[in-house]
């Protein structure tokens, strides 16, 4: 059986006028040797003096019904019944039913789902009601089965293989669609992944550029509105801003270049460039060479420097939104004092970072620029908040971070 069900799976591929012509050939040849009147009843044997090739003509009707086997699979079942009735009265052939198995196949196989469930029942009823009558008639249990099997093989057979096509099709498309799905999952992850190293990558740009350049531009301008140096008398402005710039510029070549390393190290995900608590007694160094004072309070302040027991996500966080917040206080109010408040300690979940600055630009408060967003997105990525205001003169940063984050 598997050998016919592959027979009729591949030949779903052939055009409806070779079906026709196959099936008239075919029925053609089993007319002429013989294979007529397969059946005997009262009308049948009225007819038995007609030349067998009359059987040709519901043989000719069935073949043109199988024209409309893909356009109009209903209607040509519909004629192929009929051609069938004929052929039946005639004594019966094998041309039409070969015909008929395969547009019920056809049909089965391209119509709604509520017309397959009505040739579902019509079959059932097509076999199940000669099979009961032939038993009350004969009261033979052996052959109303024999007559069921066969009503089945012609009726039940092209609807099964029917539905199993249809279902392996609708499996291979739901398949199809699921693996499309997935692959637009994926390149929506990837997508989202690159998208996450490109906002990883401007994060760590800006943090490592801007606040050196910021110190080389505030050291370049003081040089150039100062005086000249007078040797005469000693003065050597020039040389020891000179000197400065030139540290400024060091310290941003290194930290370009281990970000380089890092984007060069051939890691599936980019990590930040490490950075600690450690490093901002040179920060603040920094900014006070700058000409800004850097004021340190806060529960967390000990010896003039930061002691928080926290792990290194969230230092390195700290560190960034403190680097962040002093670089655009010496860029926006140079030479005014900067407060830098640290709340937190192992018995408090909340480490919280104030840094706050006299307001001296003209629309300072509005200047919302990349710093302001990625400092944002640094607090958040640990589930943390925060805020910038200008209050009373003041320009105040705000971060609440927790003081210890899940690393997976």
């Amino acid at each position: 059986m598997n050998w016919l069900a592959t027979l009729f799976r591949s030949s779903e591929r052939w055009p409806a006028w070779a079906y026709a012509i196959f099936t008239f050939a075919l029925g053609s040849l089993l007319i002429a040797l013989g294979l007529t009147r397969v059946w005997s009843d009262p009308i049948s044997d009225r007819v038995q003096s007609l030349s067998p090739w009359w059987f040709l003509v519901p043989l000719a009707v069935a073949s043109l019904a199988m024209l409309a086997r893909t356009s109009r699979p209903l209607l040509a079942l519909a004629v192929v019944i009929i051609a069938l009735a004929i052929d039946l009265l005639l004594g019966g052939s094998l041309g039409v039913p070969i015909a008929f198995f395969d547009l019920l196949f056809a049909a089965a196989l391209r119509t709604s789902p509520r017309a397959r469930r009505v040739l579902q029942w019509a079959a059932v009823v097509i076999i199940g009601v000669p099979t009961l009558v032939v038993l009350v008639i004969t009261g033979s249990a052996r052959f109303s089965i024999v007559v069921g099997l066969q009503l089945f093989l012609i009726v039940g057979t092209p609807l099964w293989w029917a539905s199993d096509i249809r279902r392996s099709t609708e499996l291979a498309d739901l398949a199809a669609k699921r693996a499309d799905d997935l692959e637009r999952i994926s390149e929506l992850s990837r997508a989202s992944a690159v998208n996450r190293e490109r906002t990883l990558m401007a994060r760590e740009l800006h943090d490592v550029v801007a606040s050196h350049l910021s110190a080389i531009a505030i050291r370049s301008a003081a040089a150039l509105s100062a005086p000249p140096s007078d040797a005469t008398t000693g003065a050597d402005s020039d040389r020891e801003a000179l000197r400065a710039i030139r540290e400024s510029a060091l310290v941003a070549h290194r930290d370009l270049r281990d970000l380089i390393t890092v984007l060069r190290s051939g890691d599936d995900e980019l990590t930040p460039m490490p950075a600690s608590l450690d490093q901002l007694d040179a920060l603040f160094a920094r900014t006070v060479a700058l000409g800004t004072p850097v004021a340190l309070t806060g529960s967390a302040i000990s010896d003039g420097t930061i002691r928080l027991d926290t792990d290194a996500v969230v230092a390195g966080i700290v560190y960034r939104i403190v680097l962040e917040a002093l670089t655009n206080a010496t860029k926006h109010a140079p030479g005014e004092a900067v407060t830098v408040t640290v709340e937190g300690d192992s018995t408090d979940d909340t480490v919280r970072v104030t840094v706050q600055n006299a307001v001296v630009e003209a629309g300072t408060s509005a200047d919302r620029g990349s710093g302001l967003l990625i400092m944002a997105e640094r607090a958040a990525s640990i589930g943390g908040r925060f805020s910038v205001d200008q209050t009373e003169g003041s320009w105040v940063v705000r971060a609440e971070l927790p003081l210890r984050v899940a690393v997976a």
